[in-house]
């Protein structure tokens, strides 16, 4: 699977009680305890403090943030705070942000309250102003909703609202193994918000529907994932949030769809048996072939460079690059040097360059996606079997199917570094990366890796019962998704 496919939304939906200047917040050796309104046992978290920046500025010569007109009493405004917004760059792991809130120029007497976006307002009171005051600024700890959304309502007249943040807050410990459902995964948010009853706060296996078997690879198109059904000659689409899933078939013609990836329009598999892609609508799962030029034999991997598609080629060791408006194609010999390169089984792109993982010969090839040159890069001794690259936004990495282990390469120079899987992790087939850790799908052991990038220190978890032989992994902006081969079903892992 191509990691670009492992971008997109979040779909978080934790409740919690707003905290803020009402609600006592306590700071021990173990970092931030938040008194909640409903009052269950605490949760530790950990305060990053930044510069601090301007998430939103509501005033008529404002630019910061998605409005510049006042806000109107008795209606909720919610804004994004997890990513890039306004002046503030939030990372989707902050669970809350601290931020200081100005009422400016409000037209009656009046109070705010500030809470997650996907939470009942509570009623409680973070600021308070009255009719002409001036400017009023207050500190508030604000929750984030499940998708990075925090929510402000004014009672009264119009006000105008500018917050600056200046910092956010991380879980510093894993929710209690068990937990309804949870069987260990350092579960993030569940753990800050104590509400494991949530859907998206269990980890889950979902069958697929009838007629859809040997899912062989995962992605996600920024609404929904898709597996691609080896078994079955379809691919199924599947909403995150619920598990349900609608299979749709292959046009004729097509057979054995092996890795999916998108291209930020469509959804594409590539199709060992029939030597050609399928491009499928992602709202309609209509789907149209198209073909590979000659030359090109046994498609196993597929991915987008943010322009083209591209197939990775096992039975002639070459590469494919598409339009994917025209479907027109040429063919990437492999490199022959250093060394030969053959197998290649994964494809990955770096920001520059198309990378493959050459299971025939325990190395890797760069490729200029311009112009299809490319040079060799050899794995490290004991790492064999490349099967799954994917890059983590400095580093490339494969997971080598032939060993316990998966190797970090450097992209300038092409020098690998082996990195171990924990004792209990075998033949790693594919890897992903949630915009913090690196994730393996162990083939052999029915469990997954997190590892973190600069480290290599690695963690294993277990599939639920009933998951087995995971071939595929995603990262949907929220969790960790497997594709089960052995079984016909996909699992969501809380990170």
């Amino acid at each position: 699977m191509f990691v670009r496919a492992n971008g997109g939304g979040s779909l978080w939906r934790s409740r919690y009680a707003a905290f803020g200047a009402a609600v006592a917040v306590s700071v021990g050796a173990g970092g931030l305890v938040v008194a909640t309104l409903a009052a269950p046992s605490p949760a530790p978290s950990s305060f990053v403090p930044i510069s601090p920046c301007r998430i939103m500025d509501t005033r008529a010569d404002s630019t910061v943030g998605p409005r510049n007109t006042a806000v109107v009493g008795g209606v909720v405004y919610t804004i994004q705070v997890q990513g890039v917004n306004g002046n503030c760059d939030i990372p989707v792991t902050a669970t809350a942000v601290n931020m200081n809130v100005i009422s400016s120029s409000p037209t009656s007497n009046g109070f705010l309250t500030v809470f997650p976006a996907d939470v009942e307002r509570p009623l409680s009171s973070s600021l308070n102003w009255v009719a002409g005051q001036a400017p009023t600024p207050n500190s508030v700890n604000a929750t984030l909703s499940g998708s990075g959304q925090v929510s402000f309502f004014a009672n009264g007249g119009t006000v105008d609202l500018i917050a600056d943040i200046t910092g956010y807050f991380t879980p510093a410990s894993a929710g209690p193994a068990g937990a309804t459902g949870a069987t260990g995964p350092l579960a993030k948010r569940c753990s800050a918000t104590l509400r494991w009853d949530l859907t998206t706060c269990k980890i889950a296996n979902f069958a697929l529907p009838t007629g859809a078997a040997n899912p062989k690879d995962v992605a996600f198109d920024g609404t929904n994932l898709w597996t691609a059904n080896i078994g079955t000659n379809n691919v199924t689409r599947i909403d995150p949030g619920t598990g349900a899933g609608v299979n749709f078939a292959l046009p004729t013609g097509a057979t054995f769809p092996y890795g999916i990836g998108f291209d930020g329009t469509n959804i594409w598999t590539d199709n060992t048996g029939t030597n050609n892609v399928t491009r499928i609508n992602p709202g309609t799962g209509a789907g149209a072939n198209v073909a590979l030029p000659a030359g090109a034999g046994s498609p196993i991997g597929i991915g987008f460079d943010g322009t083209n598609i591209w197939t990775v080629n096992f039975s002639t060791n070459n590469v494919t690059r598409i339009n994917p408006v025209t479907g027109a194609g040429v063919n990437f010999a492999l490199p022959g040097a250093p060394g030969a390169a053959t197998s290649p089984r994964g494809i990955g792109f770096d920001g520059t360059n198309i990378w493959t993982a050459n299971a025939g010969t325990d190395n890797v090839s760069r490729i200029n996606p311009g112009s299809g040159a490319g040079v060799n890069f050899a794995l490290p001794p004991g790492a064999t079997s490349p099967s799954g690259i994917g890059f983590d936004g400095t580093n490339i990495w494969t997971a080598n199917a032939g060993a316990a282990n998966v190797s970090r390469i450097d992209p300038g120079t092409g020098a690998a570094t082996p990195v171990a899987l924990p004792a209990g992790a075998t033949n790693p087939t594919a890897i992903g990366f949630d915009g913090t850790n690196l994730w393996t799908a162990n083939f052999g052991t029915d469990n997954v890796t997190r590892i973190n990038p600069g480290s290599g220190v690695g963690v294993n978890f277990a599939l639920p019962a009933g998951a087995t032989s995971p071939r595929g992994i995603v990262f949907d902006g929220t969790n960790i998704w497997t594709a089960n081969y052995g079984t016909a079903n996909v699992t969501r892992l809380v990170p």
